[in-house]
């Protein structure tokens, strides 16, 4: 069986094999947490376990320690052993001896007492159980020398001892020391392990925790683990294992013993028994197993009762899907249930009923089809008509591109507004950018590549260029239209000439601060005018009454010469700010200007410069105010003549151009630096200011409501030309 054919299964198994699995999944990875908990929590117990028999053998310890002092002190302290061992009496130091060591020996006879008795010069008596001696003199040598009672755990001879030591005075003189020995060994160890039924191991300590030799255990012929001890870390002791390789029911506990200097002189190795806790978790896992098991077999039930209530009302609407299928007419599916089945099943029932009422709709429409059909495609080609021919006529360019930003469509609109036949449109690919003013082709190409990328529209305005190379201000409207995967398939827009409105807005804007310039300016000249007046007639009338040889002459000179600059100034801005209505005739501009050429040429003559004058007769006459316009002639005439020498040549011209008439006056043989054009833009230029009467910026402004343009080019080193062009309409 493929992995494809689960698809085609029935729904009960679709429905069971998942809850089966999570049953079973859930089932026994409870029993497998529950277990793995069950063996941590005996592992807990067994490690407190051995970490108490270690608390309780330290103890045993400490108190052995604690006792074998007390008894030192205690023998220290008797009058005979002092004075025995001030006279170096080795005789009676014996009979005091043996008797206290049959004492202890009476009294602690499971223990294995041990007791010595040291001179001041070294001489030693050691009593003892055992044959052997077990301490070596040079330690005892040690103890006496301390001069203050001591207790702790010492290595001696291979075996670990439990010791006590408290020197002898005699009259305020060491005499000696007395020392009580107790050895850790196998009847040691035996005492625990028959409270605790364990087994106790001494090994001997080595660097870095190597192999030693086996220094006293309960277990007889103990060997050591080599792969336990190995394993071994000085930071990590006490060291917990459980059961280990070849130890299978065994738990261990091995801490080091230290002496007071709190140096590691043995390993104590604590062992239990696990085997009852071993057969008490193996029948815990059967049980778990066992009840597993039990719940697993119960949810299956429960799995395939539910499934069969659940699947039983879909089978109905199965077979009822099947009997329309084969053509069986069935009017109505009943279910007794109330949820998402029920409703299922009513909805199909009631798409049934639909079903038929389509039928016979279907068969009414296709009776009636062929007259529906030419009815639709007469309005299809009506409303397609009306729509050609509102986009045809309507007063803006409607374009249509493909997904690659190419025009597919432009209407007739386009060659009235740029002049371009749609012949010469489709010629170029990028025809609607080609005509884009170079500064707005980037924010025009940003927004193009939002909308094709990102579906996006977008309305910019931005400047074209028409036939004529004539900027046109337009608005242009773009929506993306996307198709079935959301890319962008076409787009549609509109490009509408707005040129007429921004001139119109520039037009008012202008207006309206030439007017809160004029009457800010008016207001500041009337201020100024009345002291200035004043002062100038004082200064004046003072210039008369003092003679030319006096000091105050010169300055009153000065003062009078600024007065009078000052009023001048006054003057040219009265008349600059005051408003002028033009008055507008029918004017030949050829006949304008004739009378003032001729005037001006024997000007020029007399500045050593020739005039020619070359004026076309063949211009159309303007509408212009004569008197304005001559005046602003006139004040070009002065200006070049301000700053020509002598030897320059100067010619006139009049020709049309396009839709204007252009009056253009060349310099030729005059070199000047760029500031001498500064006169055209301020009306206060301190050459020209007592020569024009009108002013070169009131010049400017006059030539741009006749709707002309001014504008001063330099054609070459020592060539300048200064150009006046008209409209014709």
């Amino acid at each position: 069986m493929r992995l494809s054919d689960i698809h085609n299964i029935s729904i009960k198994w679709k429905l069971i094999i998942p809850f089966l699995f999570l049953a079973f999944l859930g089932t026994f990875s409870l029993i497998f947490l529950s277990i793995r908990f069950q063996e941590k929590t005996f592992l807990s117990q067994e490690k407190s376990h051995l970490e108490c028999l270690q608390k309780s053998f330290l103890s045993k310890v400490s108190e052995s320690s604690t006792l074998a002092l007390s008894f030192a002190k205690e023998a220290s302290m008797n009058t005979c052993l002092k004075e025995a061992l001030a006279q170096e009496d080795l005789q009676k130091l014996r009979k005091i001896c043996t008797q206290s060591h049959q004492t202890l020996r009476g009294c602690f006879k499971s223990l294995g007492w041990r007791f010595l008795v040291m001179d001041k010069n070294g001489k030693t008596l050691e009593l003892s159980d055992e044959k052997n001696k077990c301490v070596p003199k040079n330690l005892f040598r040690d103890w006496f020398t301390k001069k203050i009672p001591q207790s702790g755990l010492a290595l001696v001879n291979g075996k670990i001892v439990i010791w006590g030591a408290v020197p002898v005075y005699n009259e305020k003189e060491l005499v000696g020391a007395v020392a009580i020995i107790i050895p850790i060994d196998k009847h040691f160890l035996m005492s625990f392990t028959s409270i605790f039924k364990v087994s106790y191991t001494l090994v001997e300590y080595t660097k870095n925790y190597k192999i030693g030799a086996v220094l006293a255990s309960t277990e007889p012929n103990k060997s050591i683990d080599t792969a336990i001890y190995s394993q071994l870390d000085a930071s990590k002791l006490p060291y917990f294992c459980v059961s280990p390789q070849g130890l299978s029911h065994k738990a261990m506990l091995i801490t080091p013993l230290k002496d007071f200097q709190n140096v590691p002189l043995a390993l104590l190795e604590i062992a239990a028994d696990r085997t009852h806790s071993l057969e008490l978790l193996t029948e815990y896992k059967k049980n778990m197993i066992l009840v597993g098991a039990a719940g697993f077999l119960l949810s299956l039930g429960i799995i395939f009762w539910i499934t069969i209530i659940f699947t039983r009302p879909i089978g109905k609407l199965v077979r009822a899907a099947q009997e329309i299928a084969s053509g069986k007419t069935i009017k109505e599916i009943r279910l007794r249930y109330r949820d998402e089945i029920g409703i299922l099943a009513q909805s199909l029932s009631e798409m049934l009923k639909s079903l038929e009422e389509s039928h016979r709709q279907i068969k009414d429409y296709a009776e009636n089809l062929e007259k529906k059909v030419r009815e639709r495609t007469k309005a299809l080609t009506e409303s397609e008509e009306k729509y050609r021919t509102l986009v045809e006529n309507v007063p803006l360019v409607v374009y249509r591109t493909d997904a690659t930003g190419t025009l597919t469509f432009v209407n007739k609109y386009i060659e009235k507004l740029l002049g371009f036949s749609i012949e010469e449109v489709f010629e170029k690919k990028d025809f609607l950018l080609s005509r884009i003013v170079e500064e707005d082709k980037e924010i025009y190409r940003k927004h193009w590549k939002e909308c094709l990328e990102k579906a996006k529209g977008f309305e910019i305005e931005y400047r074209m260029l028409d036939k004529d190379n004539q900027i046109l201000y337009v608005v242009d409207h773009a929506i993306p239209e996307t198709g079935k995967d959301g890319g962008v398939k076409s787009v549609d827009g509109i490009i509408v000439d707005v040129t007429d409105r921004r001139k119109a807005q520039e037009k008012i804007l202008q207006a309206e601060e030439l007017k809160a310039l004029r009457e800010i300016s008016a207001r500041l000249a009337h201020e100024i005018r009345n002291p200035l007046t004043v002062a100038g007639g004082f200064a004046r009338q003072l210039l008369k009454n003092i003679p030319e040889g006096d000091p105050a002459h010169k300055k009153l000179e000065i003062i009078a010469s600024e007065v009078e600059r000052l009023e001048h100034i006054l003057k040219t801005t009265l008349e600059y700010i005051k408003p002028r209505v033009l008055i507008f005739k029918e004017t030949n501009l050829n006949e304008l200007v004739q009378p003032l050429l001729t005037t001006f040429k024997d000007k020029f003559l007399e500045a050593g410069v020739q005039l020619e004058i070359d004026l076309d007769p063949s211009i159309p006459s303007l509408h212009l105010d004569p008197d304005l316009f001559r005046q602003v002639v006139e004040n070009i005439l002065e200006l070049i003549l301000s700053f020509t020498t002598e030897g320059a040549h100067i010619r006139v011209q009049s020709y049309p151009e396009n839709n204007y008439v252009i009056l253009a006056v060349t310099i030729e043989g005059v070199e000047l630096k760029d500031e001498k054009f500064d006169p055209l833009l301020s009306p206060f230029s301190p050459t020209l200011e007592k020569n024009l009467p009108l002013g070169l910026p009131l010049t400017k402004i006059i030539i741009e409501k006749h709707n002309g343009l001014l504008k001063i080019d330099k054609l070459g080193k020592h060539t300048y030309s200064v150009t006046i062009s008209i409209p014709t309409t």
